[in-house]
């Protein structure tokens, strides 16, 4: 159990070391530590669950656009598959290297 909560780290430790609870993680990290997952029914009133499918789902559905501050809102899909609770970050480096 301590090499999970030390893997997971955060809010998923947290959640794993109170019984009962539930909370999010980044789905790969889940995956890897071996983290139960639930069901949630989306709008479409499917239970799905967080996976790669899923997920891609709600990208295809929703575009997945970036705002302003590098995030795609993918939140409440409506197609049978997509997981409803879904988001993209973008993170960009910059590297100079001097001439």
């Amino acid at each position: 159990m301590m090499s999970l909560l030390a893997f997971c780290g955060g809010v998923s430790a947290a959640v794993f070391s109170m019984e009962g609870s539930i909370g999010y993680a980044v789905l790969a990290d889940a995956i890897s530590g071996g983290l139960s997952q639930v069901k949630l029914k989306n709008k479409a009133g499917q239970a799905v669950v967080a996976d790669p499918r899923s997920v891609s789902f709600a990208l295809m559905e929703l575009g997945g656009n970036l705002n302003d501050r590098g995030v795609a809102d993918l939140m409440d899909a409506s197609s049978t598959y997509a997981w409803p609770i879904a988001g993209r970050s973008l993170l960009q480096l910059f590297i100079f290297s001097a001439s």
